[in-house]
């Protein structure tokens, strides 16, 4: 007897909240740090779910600050890495150093 598998693709994803924090604005260098980290905190009291690039300018410094100051609201993130060797490469890099220092519960991140 053999079980049939749909593949509904309507069912994809369905875990995520109706609201997601992209990070695109933590990065511009126009805004001074300490607002983009308040910015950062904010948003981290406000959802549980993060979107996020290293192509976002230094949004990732951002973020490790405002998760520095409070681990206990580090949301779940969706990471735009791409998907070249030096994408992966760049990705590792920049959080290799955060994930060794501070290991994420495997529930929100894995390093």
């Amino acid at each position: 007897m053999s079980t049939k598998q749909t593949s509904d693709n309507s069912l994809l994803l369905t875990d995520l909240p109706r609201y997601i924090y992209g990070t695109t604005r933590l990065g511009d260098e126009k805004i001074p740090f300490a607002d983009r980290v308040n910015v950062a905190r904010a948003a981290m009291r406000a959802v549980d779910w993060f979107h996020t690039s290293h192509t976002y300018g230094n949004a990732l410094q951002v973020l490790r600050a405002a998760f520095d100051q409070d681990r206990t609201r580090v949301p779940k993130l969706i990471v735009k890495i791409g998907w070249s060797r030096a994408m992966r490469a760049s990705f590792h890099q920049r959080t290799s150093s955060r994930c060794s220092r501070h290991q994420y519960s495997s529930a929100r991140s894995t390093c």
